[in-house]
């Protein structure tokens, strides 16, 4: 690439970076050096590590544990594939220095403007967790609303059709960044849009479809699903006190709080990803309608601290809150029982008490009991 003297002058002026359509020119030595600030340069190292490692533990748990290879784990292990991803694009995009943008070559100067600066791939991932939460919110929905279809309907074919959506969609949305930039003779500018309104327009309707939007869909979904887990509740108290105790009502009921285990560990997941985004759309946005925001100070640098540690919290929650996830962990580890209540229950009576108990149920004329969904 030939660059005039002025050019190459000009690339090695401390400019900053600035997300605004109507900046000058921003020079390529923006973010050769470290972060400005050592600590969120080491947040990013901490979350970015943690991320890898906790993700990555995930993903070989539940490829270890075959009673956990269902729909909803598929869609677990996907959110965990994605924050993995997410977790190393961080070390990649904020922690490690990349070459000298005045001293690239024409390819090396492409890749650094359009994929580098404006961090595709961290945003993208991002992006990508976001839908994939949705749908995990709409497979709950569709299990409790419609439990019998939800058990012969959905099945693992699904859930890997929306796995695999959710990364076309995210990667796709990710892709504006790079759409947006621009590098004429060895200036890079990030993003390129024509006016001052347009980068209202484009904020807002990324705010919409990438926060609100999503907020408004699983708060209603996971209020609904609440409101029916409760009443639910209500109605297996009421018919158990009617038909006395059995052992089919306490399997029934070993297996509701399983039941009620998964979804309190998914909306904590949801709910914990919803306060690591809302700071920084805040801010994002706030900037994006005229307000006096510095995009790349001390505050800026926080808010995306507090937006990418959502890539290593899951684990944590997988860990103390999610009973399968618990069971797989010891299995790997080999420590000790680790079996479900459920589980020790089934192995503790022999077959044959359990049919001379259906025998001495069906002679009294009782009639069988079906779980309730």
């Amino acid at each position: 690439m030939e660059m005039t003297e002025d050019i190459t002058e000009a690339m090695t002026t401390d400019f900053d970076l600035t997300l605004a359509p109507d900046i000058a020119d921003v020079p390529g030595v923006i973010r050769n050096g470290l972060p400005r600030f050592l600590i969120v340069y080491i947040s990013y190292i901490i979350i970015g590590i943690t991320g890898i490692l906790g993700n990555g533990l995930v993903l070989i748990v539940l490829l270890n544990t075959r009673d956990m290879w269902d729909a909803t784990n598929l869609l677990i292990a996907n959110q965990s594939l994605i924050d993995f991803f997410g977790s190393l694009s961080i070390i990649a995009f904020e922690v490690v220095p990349v070459p000298p943008f005045e001293t690239a070559g024409p390819v090396l100067a492409g890749y650094l403007c359009y994929i580098w600066y404006n961090n595709f791939f961290v945003w993208a991932f991002n992006f990508t967790s976001i839908f994939n939460l949705v749908f995990i919110s709409f497979e709950r929905f569709y299990a409790v609303r419609y439990p019998i279809r939800y058990r012969s309907n959905f099945t693992i074919k699904p859930a890997l059709a929306a796995s695999i959506l959710a990364w076309i969609i995210g990667m796709g949305w990710g892709w504006f960044f790079p759409a947006t930039s621009s590098l004429e003779n060895g200036i890079c500018r990030i993003p390129v849009l024509p006016t001052p309104n347009t980068s209202v327009v484009v904020s807002g309707f990324t705010m919409f479809f990438l926060y609100i939007a999503p907020l408004f869909i699983m708060i209603t979904i996971y209020t609904y699903i609440g409101h029916v887990l409760k009443r639910g509740v209500a109605t297996k108290k009421f018919q158990d006190q009617a038909a006395g105790s059995q052992p089919a009502g306490a399997a029934r009921g070993y297996r509701e709080i399983a039941r009620r285990k998964v979804m309190t560990t998914l909306i904590i997941v949801t709910v914990t990803s919803l306060v690591c985004w809302t700071p920084s759309n805040l801010y994002y946005t706030a900037f994006a309608f005229g307000a006096n925001i510095d995009v790349i100070g001390f505050w800026s640098s926080s808010v995306r601290c507090i937006q990418f540690s959502n890539n290593c919290t899951n684990p944590f929650i997988y860990i103390f809150k999610y009973q399968k996830f618990q069971n797989g962990l010891r299995r790997l580890l080999r420590l000790g029982d680790s079996r479900s209540p459920a589980e020790g229950t089934r192995d503790s009576k022999p077959n044959g008490t359990n049919m001379a108990s259906r025998t001495g149920t069906e002679r009294a004329g009782s009639m069988p009991r079906f779980p309730v969904s």
